[in-house]
């Protein structure tokens, strides 16, 4: 599986990337999305001090 890092994530926003927050990526490998992993996760995303939308917050920032 690809990795990427967070810059690389936050770079690929703009463009309509969809983020979804999963533990078993190899399963949307498997039907055929083109899913990476981001190196440190969801924890590097936040350490970075980008925006992270939760629960109703999270329904509204699409």
């Amino acid at each position: 599986m690809r990795e990427i890092d967070v810059d690389q994530l936050a770079a690929a926003l703009p463009g309509g990337a969809l983020v979804i927050d999963v533990r078993e990526p190899d399963v949307l490998l498997a039907q055929g999305v083109d899913a990476v992993n981001v190196t440190g996760g969801t924890s590097a995303w936040v350490r970075s001090g980008r925006p992270v939308a939760r629960g109703a917050e999270a329904g509204a920032a699409r």
